[in-house]
């Protein structure tokens, strides 16, 4: 008898809760009629400007990321000359407009050239910004129809100005409205600069000209228009309504400023789609009760048959959140390190910023397995350190933190990783959270960016202490520039400078990261190629000697380089530096009496 009787009282209960609830919805409804009218322009307006506000956080997000590539556009060319057509080809191999959006990027001097035009750019005041190390902005030419242009600011080592990375963008590239929200919010919307002029613009029988404030000038506004001007250039948000003119209706605008990227959003709505709103809802107040209580009856229903699955969705909602939450803390602490997460249960490693390039890795986001992979084929005793972080997450440790060596790039690399890993309801880990930082003191030469002699010749002797896999070999060059002396002393040391990077260049683009470029001084460098199939050694030396033949000139004279190169194929383990050097310099010596510019091999 117990069993029925609670299903009763339950039923009873129920009834009441859903009667009470009827009755409630039903009193507040007509409470609302009596102060739709009133309350729902000032709704409607606040929602307008909510809305404007998120747009302008989506804008400003936007730019962001824009100014984000061109400042990686200038770190990458800080060590290159500004005006030069190479520097101009390296940017478009590096950064392809259908990566980055951008319609074109150039770099500028600072005065303002660019080597594939005649003109100059030094009069634009987004180049007189950006040479004052802000962010710049503004039109392709005289209007924004044809492309707004970005501009950063390019220093060189010791962070002098050396001259203005500018993109130039669509003006579709700053549209953040989609169709389907036009129309379902039937809403103007709009981007413009801080004079006003429009860059994003939709085409109503409101708009005359190429300037917001020009619009309204000829309007009769709620905020006199000084004071529109004066609090959107304050940064402040600006809600206004315009009276009806003879060729255009009532309408209700929000300002808000993109901050720091001197960029306004407007949104503007029709004053009578406010009335209709109302209108509809007067309309249909006993339709509407009838919905609700529906609702009300649905919802009950509802929550009854799915209330445990409600709470477990809830829970891994929050769950997800909070992972979220604490993956961009952490990100937001260590943005300028490596950051990653890693979720134990796909097994994915996801890198957050564009530092897991630096340590050899062609991809932001990859599998354990291929992780694995990769590091093997840089160097295969750092697999053991990485198993090492990801036993961590087995022996359920809320923080470690390890360091170990990786060879990258031809050099050694020392790192520091911190981690720390996120626990699931259950106190399992769910996700690893980490940072990796490279704390390795440089040791590259000043001018070339090439290995200094020293720490050449340490990795070069690491690396020997491995013999190369089965018909693979060690490759060991020396290369030695011709006429370099001739160089100096025709057309100047700056010359014989400038050809030493340009040859340095030309080494890093032919090899590979995981070999070594060394200078051992002067005009001597030496190339070391670790684990290379035999039979591609000849194809390398002939391509490297080719792109090493170099002519300089100063307008009155000119002077070709070209590089002598003797080779030595190592293939035992117990070879040492000084025996290869030895060997190498005599096959060296062979090539420069008997013809320069050229190579010689011998195993």
């Amino acid at each position: 008898m117990k069993k029925p009787y609670n299903k009763k009282k339950r039923a009873r209960v129920l009834l009441v809760a859903i009667l009470l609830a009827i009755a409630v919805c039903a009193g507040a409804l007509a409470c609302f009629n009596a102060t739709l009218k009133r309350g729902e322009k000032n709704k409607t307006r606040e929602s307008v400007a909510e809305w404007t506000q998120q747009n302008a956080r989506l804008l400003q997000y936007k730019m962001d990321r824009y100014y984000d590539t061109l400042e990686n556009v200038a770190r990458s060319v800080q060590n290159l000359p500004m005006n030069s057509q190479e520097t101009q080809k390296k940017i478009g191999r590096n950064f392809p407009t259908e990566d980055t959006h951008f319609i074109c990027i150039r770099a500028l001097d600072l005065e303002g050239k660019n080597p594939e035009f005649t003109g100059s750019w030094k009069d634009q005041q987004y180049f007189k910004d950006s040479l004052a190390g802000n962010r710049g902005i503004g039109k392709n030419g005289s209007t924004y129809k044809s492309g707004v242009v970005l501009s950063v600011t390019v220093y060189d080592n010791s962070d002098q100005v050396k001259g203005v990375i500018c993109g130039v963008l669509s003006p579709d590239s700053l549209n953040i409205f989609t169709d389907s929200e036009e129309a379902m919010e039937r809403r103007d919307l709009y981007v413009t600069d801080k004079d006003g002029t429009y860059i994003v613009k939709q085409d109503y029988e409101g708009v005359s000209g190429d300037n917001l404030y020009t619009d309204l000038s000829g309007r009769e506004l709620s905020v006199k228009l000084e004071n529109i001007r004066f609090r959107v250039s304050q940064n402040m948000k600006v809600c206004f309504s315009a009276a009806k003119t003879e060729d255009d209706v009532a309408r209700e605008y929000a300002i808000v400023q993109a901050n720091g990227q001197k960029l306004n959003v407007v949104t503007v709505m029709k004053e009578k789609t406010v009335l209709e709103t109302s209108t509809y809802y007067q309309k249909y107040l006993y339709l509407l009760i009838f919905q609700l209580i529906m609702a009300v009856l649905v919802v009950v229903w509802i929550y009854l048959r799915m209330i445990r699955d409600d709470r477990i969705y809830i829970k891994n909602l929050n769950k997800r959140l909070e992972l979220s939450e604490e993956t961009y803390r952490v990100t937001a602490r260590n943005n300028d390190v490596c950051i990653f997460t890693y979720d134990v249960e796909t097994g994915l490693i996801q890198f957050l910023n564009e530092k897991y390039k630096e340590l050899g890795l062609g991809q932001a986001q990859l599998s354990i397995p291929v992780l694995m992979k990769k590091i093997q084929e840089i160097n295969p005793s750092t697999c053991a350190e990485i198993e090492v972080i990801l036993k961590s997450v087995d022996d359920k440790l809320p923080n470690f933190e390890h360091k170990f060596v990786l060879w990258s790039g031809g050099r050694k690399r020392y790192l520091h990783v911190l981690t720390t890993n996120i626990f699931d309801n259950m106190g399992k880990v769910a996700r690893m959270v980490g940072s990796i930082e490279d704390i390795t003191t440089n040791e590259s030469d000043p001018l070339t960016g090439v290995l200094r002699r020293a720490a050449g010749i340490e990795q070069i002797e690491q690396i020997l202490l491995t013999s190369p896999g089965v018909g693979r070999v060690h490759a060991f060059m020396i290369a030695d520039l011709d006429n370099f002396k001739s160089l100096n002393d025709k057309l100047g040391h700056m010359w014989g400078d400038q050809a030493l990077q340009d040859v340095a260049k030309i080494m890093k683009n032919d090899c590979r990261p995981r070999d070594v470029i060394c200078r051992l001084g002067g005009d001597e460098f030496v190339l070391f190629l670790q684990n290379l199939p035999e039979r591609e050694v000849e194809s390398f030396a002939e391509g490297l000697s080719g792109r090493l033949h170099l002519t300089y000139s100063d307008g009155s004279q000119s002077v070709s380089i070209t590089a002598s190169m003797g080779i030595i194929l190592a293939g035992r383990s117990e070879t040492s530096f000084q025996e290869l050097y030895a060997r190498a310099d005599k096959e060296l010596y062979e090539v420069k009496r008997t013809g320069k510019g050229t190579w010689h091999i011998k195993e």
